[in-house]
C-alpha cells in the first residue's frame, strides 16, 4: 500500500530557507570569527546574513537595496558591516533581526572592502 496517514500531531512542513536564497549570482561572501554567521550579497541587490549553527542553517536577516552591492565584509565579532557599492561604501550595525546604517563614505570604483582579521 503506497498511501501515507497524516495524523492531527504532524507539525506543518516549514521551509528550508523562510528568509529565501539570492537568485542572481553571489557577489561576495564574509565569515565573522567570533559567530556562527555569515553574510553575502549578490546581483538580486539583497543582502542577507545567514546562521550557520549545527542545528540549522538559515538566513536570519535580509535587506533589498535600490543599487547593486558588489563586495561586503563583516567585522569578526558579527556586529558590523561593510557593504562596496559602485560609489561608495556604507557601515551598518548588525541587530537580532535587522541591520541599522551607520555611515556612508563616497569612494569611487569601490570594489573589494574587508575588516582587518582583529577587526
Amino acid at each position: 500500500m503506497n498511501t501515507l496517514e497524516l495524523d492531527g500531531d504532524m507539525q506543518a512542513i516549514q521551509p528550508v530557507f523562510p528568509k529565501g536564497f539570492h537568485s542572481k549570482k553571489v557577489n561576495a561572501l564574509s565569515v565573522a570569527k567570533c559567530k556562527t554567521i555569515f553574510a553575502t550579497c549578490g546581483e538580486d541587490n539583497f543582502v542577507r546574513i545567514w546562521n550557520y549553527g549545527i542545528t540549522s542553517s538559515r538566513a536570519i536577516i535580509q535587506t533589498y537595496f535600490n543599487e547593486e552591492p558588489i563586495g561586503l565584509s563583516i567585522h569578526p565579532s558579527g556586529l558590523q558591516l561593510i557593504v562596496a557599492f559602485v560609489n561608495s561604501f556604507k557601515i551598518f550595525a548588525v541587530l537580532a533581526d535587522n541591520i541599522s546604517f551607520v555611515k556612508e563614505i563616497n569612494l569611487t570604483s569601490c570594489k573589494v572592502v574587508r575588516y582587518s582579521h582583529g577587526g
